[in-house]
């Protein structure tokens, strides 16, 4: 099962089981953003502030689904930007 849910800018994904891991150990983190200022910024708050160890992030959605496609186990949260200056969106990511 997946939950998603959305908050101004981001789209958020648990991925199977990640909720359950997040009380234990932290699951590995993706991010899906073209601006490195959010990148830069989230990446710090996850690893600072909420803990966690793996924290990778590319800059566009073909980069993000590549990951994915190679390990679509090594990922247990996402965070997708909506926008994307090719046109893509974090809706059609997810």
């Amino acid at each position: 099962p997946t939950s998603c849910f959305t908050n101004g800018d981001y789209r958020f994904k648990l991925l199977r089981g990640a909720a359950d891991s997040l009380s234990m150990e932290k699951p590995k983190v993706l991010i899906v953003d073209d601006s490195d200022q959010y990148a830069t910024v989230l990446k710090k708050l996850l690893v600072q502030v909420f803990g966690f160890k793996d924290v990778v992030r590319v800059d566009n959605t073909t980069a993000g689904f590549n990951l994915i496609k190679e390990k679509p186990e090594e990922f247990g949260l996402l965070f997708v930007d909506y926008n994307f200056p090719d046109g893509n969106n974090g809706g059609q990511f997810l």
